[in-house]
């Protein structure tokens, strides 16, 4: 399995990624990791889809358009680690059957009690 995770190494990578996470998802497959220190291109996210299986995302990633998708030959799931998944999925992503999951549910219940405070 080949895995893509679009999220920049820097100070919020480590919350989401600690090393015990990292061995984890290293031991799934091949794994690409962005070393940029910033968010793909679209141009640069559609290159690097070619022959991933699962795209793990981040606040930044750009939106899975059909020029994304373009590079997206064998992409299965994608996986978000924020909360909606609605300026990240198109219709073509769905066309395409990709499964797309996101941190929703996780997350609901800590943003809520952060408004509420």
């Amino acid at each position: 399995m080949h895995i893509l995770v679009t999220m920049p190494k820097g100070s919020v990578f480590e919350t989401f990624f600690p090393l015990m996470a990292r061995d984890e998802i290293e031991g799934l497959g091949s794994v690409a990791w962005n070393d940029l220190g910033r968010d793909f291109t679209k141009a640069e996210l559609s290159e690097r889809l070619r022959g991933v299986d699962v795209c793990i995302t981040g606040w930044g990633t750009v939106g899975f358009d059909a020029e994304v998708l373009a590079g997206a030959d064998s992409l299965k799931l994608l996986v978000h680690t924020a909360g909606s998944v609605a300026r990240l999925v198109s219709a073509e992503l769905y066309d395409r059957g990709v499964r797309v999951l996101s941190g929703n549910q996780l997350f609901a219940e800590s943003v809520a009690e952060g408004i509420i405070c």
